[in-house]
């Protein structure tokens, strides 16, 4: 299996070096290229093609590289995040639902009924 990866390897970079000859090939044109400084004189068209596709894919790459960036300090900051909340939720779970009822105290009655409801004026 091993063989057969290495030939199917080898078969696609000499298809790909044979495709780049014939492009080559079929655009030795020269051209004169003008840009915002100046221009540039005798360019063959095959290099002003290869030139642009790779300044794309370094832009491609880099805006890709910058968005990965932005995402992963987004995602840190979200861990971070939810590990305070849940170090918050497990101290609350930690907490006693109701009071201790060895401190409770216990009222008459009547003096409740007495004080009246709380927050209200009588």
């Amino acid at each position: 299996m091993r063989i057969v990866r290495r030939l199917l390897w080898l078969v696609f970079f000499a298809a790909l070096l044979i495709g780049g000859w014939k492009f080559a090939a079929d655009n030795a044109q020269e051209v004169r290229l003008d840009y915002l400084a100046g221009q540039l004189e005798g360019v063959k068209v095959w290099v002003l093609v290869g030139a642009t596709f790779l300044l794309g894919a370094v832009a491609g790459v880099a805006l890709c590289l910058i968005e990965m960036a932005r995402l992963g300090l987004l995602s840190r900051r979200y861990r971070k995040a939810l590990g305070r909340l849940e170090a918050e939720l497990h101290s609350l779970r930690s907490l006693p639902l109701g009071p201790d009822p060895s401190t409770r105290v216990t009222a008459d009655p009547a003096e409740v009924a007495a004080a009246g409801r709380p927050g209200r004026s009588t």
